[in-house]
């Protein structure tokens, strides 16, 4: 596993396999979060599928994390679009 700081870097100049590793490790994570917040496994992996494309276009932005990989990926991009498909939010 490669250190989180050059995993950024790595993912920063879209190497594939930092992002395959970035992906492989917290994609699970977020499923499980969107799973609890929404209950629905069709929305759960709309969730994670926005919080990655939202990762990458920060990315290509240069507007990506520097560190807390995990702390970003949930604060910016997992709690506010699993957020807006909770439930309670769609009534």
């Amino acid at each position: 596993m490669i250190p989180e700081k050059e995993l950024l870097t790595q993912a920063g100049q879209f190497d594939t396999r930092a992002l395959t590793e970035i992906y492989d490790l917290y994609s699970p994570r977020l499923y499980r979060y969107a799973m609890r917040l929404l209950g629905d496994d069709c929305a759960a992996e709309d969730c994670v599928s926005e919080t990655f494309s939202r990762f990458l276009k920060a990315l290509q932005a240069g507007k990506g994390p520097r560190d807390y990989l995990q702390a970003y990926l949930f604060l910016h991009g997992a709690q506010p679009y699993c957020g807006s498909l909770s439930p309670r939010n769609l009534h």
